[in-house]
């Protein structure tokens, strides 16, 4: 029988992995966890220091887009959120994903768990 996947999206990176962890205490093999983005990034492991004016743009600050250019940063600063707009009525992104492969029959208990700890599923 074929194999499904769940795919579950958290806030929380604590919160996706204590769902993972979870998950793989009942028994689950496959489970994985990955951050995802709407935005380039293409050089994460540069530390960005805003109190010496070390980042590329405000973007880079508030929504961790590195490696992008000057014009890129421009545009993505006027996005809610980098700019505070706290009460913009836009989808908010949730950047944690966890997939889970599971057989059919399995598939509503790993929903019932990951829903537990927070996801959108």
């Amino acid at each position: 029988m074929a194999q499904r996947s769940v795919l579950a999206y958290f806030d929380s990176e604590t919160k996706a992995a204590e769902a993972a962890a979870e998950l793989k205490n009942q028994g689950y093999e496959t489970v994985q966890i990955d951050r995802i983005s709407l935005f380039p990034d293409n050089n994460t492991d540069d530390v960005t220091n805003p109190l010496t004016g070390d980042f590329a743009s405000l973007a880079n600050l508030t929504m961790d887009t590195g490696g992008i250019g000057n014009d890129e940063g421009i545009l993505l600063a006027a996005h809610p959120d980098a700019s505070g707009l706290a009460d913009a009525e836009i989808p908010r992104a949730t950047p944690f994903l966890v997939t889970v492969v599971c057989e059919p029959r399995e598939v509503d208990g790993a929903v019932q768990t990951l829903k537990q700890y927070g996801a959108r599923v």
